[in-house]
């Protein structure tokens, strides 16, 4: 099954969790994290989201200018 997982999303080893925790006088809180530089690799060499890409700057806003 690992084997069709691995066909199905071969980037897959880009999105690895890490697990990290923070003690402090309280208590230790555990927390995941994943590499930001590994994510955005995943996103650019996935074929499936080429067409959304938009690499200059866009302007957005609302009627409002909120």
């Amino acid at each position: 099954m690992r084997q069709h997982l691995d066909e199905l999303a071969p980037f897959v080893y880009y999105l690895v969790w890490t697990k990290a925790a923070i003690d402090d006088d309280q208590g230790a809180t555990t927390f995941y994290f994943q590499n930001v530089i590994d994510c955005v690799h995943f996103l650019i060499s996935h074929v499936t989201y080429r067409s959304e890409m938009v690499y200059p700057p866009v302007g957005a806003y609302n009627s409002r200018r909120e």
